[in-house]
């Protein structure tokens, strides 16, 4: 089971990391990518009917990180599909300027209703997977529309849905705020921040375990959107930057937290770093 469900996930993600999909503005490409997401999600839903999970230890994981990763990427595309729409309907700047604040007021409605779900699914804790991410759980919402429709049954958690859902939303959130930063100061996104061209490809040589100790770090502190992102955004930015695939960080998170020292590479890296700074204030 976890070899089918993992090659779908591969397949996915290899579909959304084409060039075409980077600007976010070519409708055909999101569209494309759009169908292509429920047809993954099909296939394992297909699949799930005749293949139980072997225990409650894999069904918890697929509700809590396979299932919303599979429907983030459908709802993101159908958001940004949405967007385009909206974008070539309002015509002038100020039209679509106020539809962007009214989506990224419903977005954070949204997503302060379900700050609870959210949080918890994103913090590493487990003490509730059994609450939260059975298909038996009775503490999940009734199931949004768009969800039947994708899946043609009722054989998925409620809380995937809000979960995949609030993944996709904070990259839609993003998207929006680029967008309004583009139209109220394209000055500064036109001259002053030309576009950046890398020399050489950068390729992560440390085991992938340290690069997944250092995503979870960076999530855990809050560096980035100052913590308005899932782990997931933050693992692709790496994973592409570093031009590596680090393969289920989620199981990698489970063995750092059962080490004697969970920080043992970022320890490594403060004692290089003070070393350095050492041997610099000694020239």
């Amino acid at each position: 089971m976890n070899t089918f469900l993992d090659q779908k996930c591969k397949e996915l993600k290899t579909e959304m990391s084409r060039e075409d999909l980077q600007d976010g503005i070519a409708m055909e490409a999101h569209q494309q990518a759009l169908s292509f997401a429920v047809g993954i999600l099909l296939e394992v839903n297909t699949y799930l009917r005749t293949h139980p999970f072997p225990n409650t230890e894999s069904e918890i994981a697929f509700y809590k990180y396979t299932c919303p990763y599979m429907l983030s990427e459908i709802f993101f595309h159908q958001q940004v599909l949405n967007h385009i729409s909206q974008k070539q309907y309002c015509g002038d700047s100020s039209t679509y300027k106020a539809h962007c604040k009214r989506t990224l007021t419903s977005i954070k409605s949204f997503l302060n209703t379900h700050n609870e779900l959210l949080c918890y699914r994103t913090s590493g804790h487990t003490n509730l997977d059994t609450v939260y991410f059975l298909s038996t759980s009775k503490q999940q919402p009734k199931l949004f529309e768009e969800a039947l429709f994708f899946l043609g049954s009722a054989s998925i958690n409620g809380n995937s849905v809000i979960v995949g859902k609030g993944i996709a939303f904070v990259r839609v959130k993003l998207l929006l705020k680029q967008e309004l930063s583009r139209l109220e100061n394209p000055k500064i996104y036109t001259d002053v921040l030309p576009s950046r061209q890398f020399s050489a490809e950068l390729s992560w040589t440390s085991p992938k375990v340290n690069l997944v100790e250092l995503a979870y770090a960076l999530h855990a502190e809050g560096c980035i959107n100052k913590g308005g992102c899932d782990i997931s955004q933050i693992m692709s930015v790496l994973e592409a930057a570093f031009n590596v695939d680090v393969g289920n960080y989620y199981d990698s998170y489970s063995s750092i937290k059962q080490r004697r020292n969970p920080t043992q590479f970022i320890g490594r890296l403060q004692e290089k770093l003070n070393q350095k700074v050492e041997e610099s204030l000694s020239v």
